[in-house]
Protein backbone atom coordinates (compact mmCIF):
# COMPACT_ATOMS: atom_id res chain seq x y z
CA UNK A 1 0.00 0.00 0.00
CA UNK A 2 0.98 3.27 -1.00
CA UNK A 3 -0.62 6.73 0.85
CA UNK A 4 0.13 9.62 -0.02
CA UNK A 5 -0.21 12.50 2.57
CA UNK A 6 1.07 9.97 5.06
CA UNK A 7 1.87 12.59 7.74
CA UNK A 8 -1.52 14.70 7.59
CA UNK A 9 -4.08 14.01 9.96
CA UNK A 10 -5.91 11.05 7.86
CA UNK A 11 -2.76 8.94 6.90
CA UNK A 12 -1.47 7.67 10.03
CA UNK A 13 -4.41 6.37 11.01
CA UNK A 14 -5.26 4.90 7.79
CA UNK A 15 -1.56 2.92 7.89
CA UNK A 16 -2.24 1.80 11.56
CA UNK A 17 -5.73 0.26 10.68
CA UNK A 18 -3.68 -1.37 7.86
CA UNK A 19 -0.69 -2.62 9.80
CA UNK A 20 -2.82 -3.72 12.44
CA UNK A 21 -4.96 -6.12 9.89
CA UNK A 22 -1.98 -7.69 9.49
CA UNK A 23 1.29 -7.49 10.98
CA UNK A 24 2.88 -8.55 7.78
CA UNK A 25 1.22 -5.92 5.55
CA UNK A 26 3.83 -3.37 3.73
CA UNK A 27 3.11 0.05 4.36
CA UNK A 28 4.99 2.79 2.40
CA UNK A 29 4.05 6.43 2.55
CA UNK A 30 5.00 9.49 0.37
CA UNK A 31 6.19 12.57 2.40
CA UNK A 32 7.29 15.90 1.06
CA UNK A 33 11.00 17.26 2.66
CA UNK A 34 10.37 19.59 5.21
CA UNK A 35 13.34 22.04 6.10
CA UNK A 36 13.02 21.07 10.08
CA UNK A 37 13.68 17.44 9.19
CA UNK A 38 10.00 16.16 11.05
CA UNK A 39 8.38 13.66 9.60
CA UNK A 40 4.64 13.01 11.09
CA UNK A 41 3.56 13.67 14.55
CA UNK A 42 0.53 11.67 13.88
CA UNK A 43 2.92 8.29 12.90
CA UNK A 44 5.20 9.02 16.19
CA UNK A 45 2.15 9.09 18.53
CA UNK A 46 0.22 5.87 16.96
CA UNK A 47 4.01 3.93 17.64
CA UNK A 48 4.10 3.43 13.61
CA UNK A 49 6.50 5.57 12.66
CA UNK A 50 9.50 2.70 12.28
CA UNK A 51 6.98 0.38 10.70
CA UNK A 52 5.89 2.91 7.71
CA UNK A 53 8.68 2.91 5.31
CA UNK A 54 8.49 6.52 4.07
CA UNK A 55 9.50 7.74 0.74
CA UNK A 56 10.73 11.60 -0.32
CA UNK A 57 8.55 12.88 -3.29
CA UNK A 58 5.91 15.13 -4.17
CA UNK A 59 2.96 14.54 -6.23
CA UNK A 60 3.72 17.63 -8.14
CA UNK A 61 6.52 16.51 -9.76
CA UNK A 62 5.87 13.41 -12.26
CA UNK A 63 9.81 12.01 -11.70
CA UNK A 64 9.33 11.62 -8.20
CA UNK A 65 5.73 9.84 -8.25
CA UNK A 66 7.30 7.41 -10.80
CA UNK A 67 10.41 6.60 -8.60
CA UNK A 68 8.24 6.28 -5.83
CA UNK A 69 5.90 4.02 -8.48
CA UNK A 70 8.68 1.84 -9.53
CA UNK A 71 10.00 1.23 -5.97
CA UNK A 72 7.09 0.41 -4.21
CA UNK A 73 5.04 -1.52 -6.63
CA UNK A 74 1.75 -0.52 -5.01
CA UNK A 75 -1.41 -2.89 -5.07
CA UNK A 76 -3.29 -0.27 -3.34
CA UNK A 77 -2.94 3.58 -3.25
CA UNK A 78 -4.42 6.12 -1.39
CA UNK A 79 -4.55 9.72 -2.31
CA UNK A 80 -5.02 11.81 1.18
Amino acid sequence: MLITGISGFVGPHLAKSYIDEDKENQVYGLVRRRSDGDISRGLRDLGIEKQVKKIEGSIEDLSSLLMAFDEVQPDIVFHL
